[in-house]
């Protein structure tokens, strides 16, 4: 199983990289346009965000948990956004979301689907096409079985 999860997070990596390398002209600020990179917590993998309007994003991950025995994760989310400050060179700001997430635990052969509800702050550098995120997350599986659980992480995005 091991030798899976670093094959797997070196192909993730290796394509994160290669994407971040095909963009002609780096998008100045992160209120619009596409964003790609790495999540590191619960779930580590893959991590991207899409603006669907001035203050709201769809916003996803796809990586191995490292929590509950060690899964693997997906997650989608309808973020609202707010922004608390702007300074010249960046922006934080403050978003809450909604969303479907699955999950397939290898230790106990499940799959299992639920929601989850992130909240979390998020640093958009406006010079450069990069933002860090920082969120927490409620969860409840429902189907196959019926458990609540937590997932935090740390993530950084390239804008195209």
């Amino acid at each position: 199983m091991h030798k899976n999860v670093k094959t797997l997070t070196r192909l993730l990596v290796a394509l994160g990289l290669s994407l971040a390398f095909l963009v002609p002209q780096p998008a100045s600020a992160q209120d619009s346009g596409f964003g790609l990179g790495f999540i590191l917590g619960d779930p580590n993998g893959l991590s991207f965000k899409g603006y669907v309007g001035p203050t709201a994003a769809i916003d996803g991950a796809v990586g191995f948990g490292i929590i509950n025995d060690g899964h693997l994760a997906a997650h989608l989310d309808f973020l609202w956004e707010w922004r608390l400050t702007s300074w010249e060179r960046a922006n934080l700001a403050l978003y809450v979301g909604v969303g479907p997430k699955i999950g397939h635990f290898f230790d106990r052969e499940e799959f299992r689907v639920g929601a989850r509800a992130p909240v979390g702050v998020t640093f958009q550098f406006t010079r450069v096409p990069l933002d860090f995120f920082l969120e927490v997350a409620a969860g409840l599986w429902f189907i196959e079985d019926i458990d609540f659980d937590l997932d935090a992480a740390l993530g950084l995005r390239y804008w195209f």
